[in-house]
């Protein structure tokens, strides 16, 4: 059940376009699904919510909207578990315990490297965080 509905410029598609844009979805009660979603949707939560209202009219445009949405995904659940490795590499320099943030190190390494390797992210970030957690990593043995 769509609760909110107003016409206006949508920033994420082309110029001059109106289209209904929608604010928030709720439940036959009149609740909102999504807690995210007040007045003002956030782009990229209104871009999905919108997904079958703005798909273009061409075949291949249409294949290329799918492929990106779920590359988008693909993408996201690499950053999330890229940052998770970065967090438990860092929770073991926090308690200065060398051989669990020795063994998260190598596997925050991998699993760097195998992100930037799909594109998720550029290569030299990749290095730059490495870098910064061998640097952390490489305190707490010494001390």
């Amino acid at each position: 059940m769509i609760c909110g509905l107003s016409s206006g410029p949508i920033d994420f598609w082309p110029a001059r376009a109106y289209i209904p844009r929608l604010t928030f979805i709720c439940d036959p009660w009149g609740k909102p699904l999504y807690k995210n979603l007040g007045g003002k949707a956030s782009a990229r939560t209104e871009h999905i919510l919108l997904e079958e209202f703005l798909l273009a009219n061409h075949t291949s445009a249409i294949k290329r909207h799918k492929q990106n949405l779920k590359k988008a995904a693909r993408n996201r659940s690499a950053r999330t578990r890229m940052k998770n490795a970065i967090k438990a590499v860092r929770a073991a320099v926090l308690e200065n315990n060398a051989e669990k943030a020795s063994a998260a190190f190598v596997k925050a390494t991998s699993i760097l490297d195998k992100t930037a390797g799909k594109g998720v992210i550029h290569w030299k970030n990749a290095a730059r965080k490495i870098s910064r957690l061998a640097k952390a990593v490489n305190t707490i043995e010494k001390a």
